[in-house]
């Protein structure tokens, strides 16, 4: 059972996934977080918009049991990407150490910005051996470099 942020239960059902993963296309049945109802970050109003009410959005992080990718159902994005277009993608480590990373990332296509994020991570020990090597053994599948993985 997880709890959101506005205090409701939510429960994580493994037999009614809520869509695909966007990398591996399994199934998605683990919600990781539910931050509840949010509006657009970095979304600047107009001094005639003060007055109205802003779309608020579901801020719900799910992640895939397969290639263990975070990931929101839907996403909006600062420009249309079609099927096939040619995306650039950027991150970079801000910080790592005192049980806790954060990456920011950014995707851009024909010079042009059309997403980005920051993200923070909290670094925990696994909590027990069999799920650490199933762990080790998918990010090597998915050819995460051995440098990245930490034994």
């Amino acid at each position: 059972m997880d709890t959101s942020a506005d205090g409701r239960a939510h429960r994580a059902s493994a037999a009614s996934p809520i869509g695909s993963c966007r990398f591996c296309a399994t199934p998605l049945r683990h919600l990781m977080v539910d931050l509840g109802m949010s509006p657009l970050c970095e979304s600047y109003l107009t001094a005639e918009q003060l007055d109205q009410m802003e779309p608020f959005y579901p801020l719900r992080a799910y992640v895939c049991q397969e290639c263990f990718l975070v990931q929101v159902k839907e996403a909006k994005l600062r420009a249309f990407v079609v099927p096939g277009q040619r995306l650039q993608t950027e991150a970079r480590l801000l910080h790592d150490g005192s049980g806790y990373a954060v990456v920011a990332g950014s995707i851009s296509s024909a010079g042009r910005k059309v997403a980005d994020a920051e993200i923070t991570y909290r670094v925990v020990p696994f909590p027990n051996e069999t799920l650490r090597t199933e762990m080790m053994a998918t990010a090597r599948r998915v050819a995460v470099p051995e440098e990245l993985l930490h034994g």
